[in-house]
């Protein structure tokens, strides 16, 4: 452990956010956590995107992985060289299964035992070109392996991550085990991060959503098209109220229990079965709310509805 490192566990509250790392005594590579839930409008995508979920004032959020890559082969302070690029979970997904992929076919696909450089991945950002950008620096980032380094030599380090800031470059070699170990770490913890916040953001997500189909479908209920409504009806006119039913409450009780949601709050059912009979049906079929009493009236009153219709 080097002696940054020592001197930030020193400090207290430090955390750190590391996933995986690969250390000799020349360089250092590691993988961050950089994660972010995206906002209950997008649960779905789990992830954070730039373009649809902002934080405070407005701010990008960025769902990332990542990665360090430090060279202090000339000396420490001021002489080590530090880089960083960021990759997305699911880019960090197609690492892990490509790595995998191609070392299971080095033993048997000529491709993958050749002299010949193949780039795995690589990715180059301009953040002049962004939306308000206020940097103007670049990144680079690629994953090379080249099984051999001539025709006879086998490479023992066959992997090369290449990070570049600006002028800056660092460059890492990794052996087959040390790419693999480092990448699975980097998934199970993406899958552990993913398990430990979506349910949550899923719980929160889904309840804005039923909450919106619910108000979508008492706006409907309450303003139906026209050719939805009933032309030239002749008008219902109720039998007496019965003493008593099986629902609790006669009709008469029925109509006097004031409606508690939507377009006619406050109004009483009666009114509503006036003005317009077969309203009273969503109050039945279609509201999900709480208020049990307002449902047992419309019930009441729908049921006495249909006996009118089937007497006619």
């Amino acid at each position: 452990m080097n002696s940054a490192s020592n001197q930030k566990q020193g400090n207290e509250g430090y955390v750190n956010n590391a996933i995986a790392k690969f250390q000799n005594d020349k360089k250092l590579l590691e993988f961050q956590d950089k994660m972010n839930p995206a906002s209950s409008a997008n649960y779905a995508r789990l992830h954070a995107n730039s373009k649809d979920d902002r934080g405070e004032k407005g701010r990008r959020v960025y769902s990332n992985i990542g990665i360090e890559a430090q060279d202090y082969s000339g000396g420490r302070g001021e002489s080590n060289i530090k880089v960083n690029f960021n990759i997305s979970p699911s880019e960090a997904r197609y690492l892990y299964n490509m790595v995998y992929m191609i070392i299971g076919h080095s033993m048997i696909a000529s491709r993958y035992q050749s002299t010949e450089r193949f780039e795995v991945f690589s990715a180059y950002k301009d953040f002049s070109k962004l939306e308000g950008a206020q940097r103007n620096d670049t990144q680079s980032f690629t994953l090379v392996r080249q099984h051999k380094k001539d025709e006879k030599t086998l490479s023992k380090s066959p992997w090369t991550v290449n990070i570049k800031n600006n002028q800056k470059s660092v460059m890492v070699f990794l052996t087959d085990k040390d790419m693999c170990c480092l990448l699975e770490q980097v998934v199970a913890y993406i899958g552990q991060w993913e398990n430990t916040c979506s349910p949550k953001l899923i719980r929160e997500g889904r309840a804005a959503l039923d909450a919106r189909m619910v108000k979508a479908a008492d706006e409907a209920g309450r303003n139906p098209k026209p050719q939805q409504q009933v032309k030239h009806q002749k008008p219902i006119q109720p039998n007496p109220a019965p003493s008593a039913n099986g629902h609790g409450m006669t009709l008469e009780q029925a109509r006097e229990v004031i409606i508690s949601i939507g377009k006619h709050k406050g109004r009483p059912l009666g009114a509503v079965e006036a003005e317009w009979p077969q309203g009273i049906a969503w109050y039945v079929n279609t509201y999900t709310g709480n208020d049990q009493k307002m449902r047992q009236a419309a019930t009441v009153i729908v049921e006495n509805l249909d006996s009118q219709l089937k007497a006619s």
